[in-house]
């Protein structure tokens, strides 16, 4: 990596929230300057717990994400969202309460999706 992208990285790194527009800019970086594989690994932290959730493998999905040793926006909004498309309304619910609990906020525009199905 470049020294910039390791600055970058250490920077990302130190975050306690990180958003998706940071995520993707990291990512891009990454691959635009031949980082291949770190591009990739960056890229399946924020995929993994989505793509179980959307296979309806639930379990593979919760296993990610309590794995997770830093959670943003990204991932405990893709765990909800993977528990209210598989019908599991309540551990939704549960883990948005939990989100706000940690001190991380829903962002409405997207996570206000799904409150009809959590009520």
């Amino acid at each position: 990596m470049a020294p910039t992208m390791d600055y970058a990285r250490n920077m990302f790194d130190a975050m306690p929230e990180r958003e998706v527009f940071l995520w993707n800019t990291l990512i891009r970086g990454n691959a635009d300057r031949g980082a291949c594989h770190e591009a990739i690994v960056l890229h399946r932290k924020i995929s993994l717990v989505s793509m179980y959730a959307k296979n309806g493998e639930t379990l593979n999905s919760e296993l990610v994400f309590n794995a997770m040793v830093v959670k943003n926006i990204v991932s405990w909004t893709a765990m909800t969202a993977g528990y209210v498309k598989n019908g599991f309304y309540k551990e939704g619910l549960s883990l948005l309460q939990d989100m706000i609990a940690s001190g991380s906020q829903p962002n409405v525009g997207y996570t206000g999706q799904h409150p009809p199905y959590l009520c």
